[in-house]
């Protein structure tokens, strides 16, 4: 992976856990832009010269007590680090804010994709190995507490 690239990864993976909305940088060769969804979980990547993508959780109410994980890009879902590895998470595994879900490989990089509420797992609607896209429903966690 290019340093560059890197470079990217680390900063979006910062600006996610920050409680900025947008920012933006700009060099001679190079521009990033990085901007959270509507809601505010997560970051997106958008670029004219170079990009590299930012895992995101997109928060969808299915109803009063459980919140769907959307795919905040594009790439190959993966329920554990390797294959034969057991999975970071199984249907009905209480979580926490923060804990991993899974991974998507997009671009030869892992994103790490976080659960944004403490809950249990009710449903992981991803296939292993399969292609998913921006806003592609992940997981369905029934959330403790009123959200």
């Amino acid at each position: 992976m290019s340093r560059r690239l890197e470079e990217v990864q680390k900063l979006a993976e910062v600006f996610s856990k920050t409680h900025l909305v947008e920012m933006e940088i700009e060099a001679a060769d190079f521009s990033l832009r990085l901007k959270k969804n509507a809601l505010g979980a997560g970051a997106t990547v958008a670029a004219p010269t170079a990009a590299a993508p930012a895992a995101a959780i997109v928060p969808a109410a299915t109803d009063a007590s459980t919140r769907t994980v959307k795919s905040g890009m594009s790439g190959t879902f993966f329920r554990a680090s390797a294959p034969g590895d057991a999975p970071f998470v199984k249907t009905g595994d209480e979580v926490d804010v923060g804990q991993k879900l899974c991974l998507i490989e997009a671009m030869k990089m892992l994103n790490e994709v976080d659960c944004d509420w403490a809950g249990t797992v009710k449903e992981i609607l991803a296939e292993d190995g399969g292609v998913v896209s921006v806003g592609t429903p992940l997981f369905v966690i029934e959330v403790n507490g009123n959200v």
